[in-house]
Parts: structure tokens; sequence; C-alpha cells
């Protein structure tokens, strides 16, 4: 946890004005690890939530 916050201090000196939801808190190591578990899909994204759902069910049965 001391590493995220290093990281989020950081990013806030090097730019103040960026708003906090916007802020890093993890290593690009970590960043990379989470997009390569989980990558974003674009297509589905886009889509309604009861879209998303109507498609989950029908690849998940």
């Amino acid at each position: 946890m001391l590493g995220h916050f290093q990281i989020l201090l950081e990013a806030i000196v090097l730019n103040p004005t960026q708003r906090i939801s916007e802020l890093p808190i993890l290593t690009a190591a970590e960043h990379q690890q989470i997009l390569n578990w989980n990558p974003p899909s674009t297509s589905i994204s886009q889509l309604h939530f009861h879209q998303q759902f109507e498609a989950q069910v029908r690849t998940n049965p």
C-alpha cells in the first residue's frame, strides 16, 4: 500500500490540477497485469446493461 501511495503522491506533484479519479495508483507492471487478466472489450462496453446481460447469457447459458 505504501508503494501505491507513493505513486499517487508523485502523480499529484507532477500534475496538481489533475482530477483525483484520473490519478494513477498502480505501477505500470500492475496495470498491465490487470489488463492481461481482463482485456477491455470495446464492443460490449458500448452496450446497455441489459444488452450486456443478454450477450453473456447467449455465450454462457
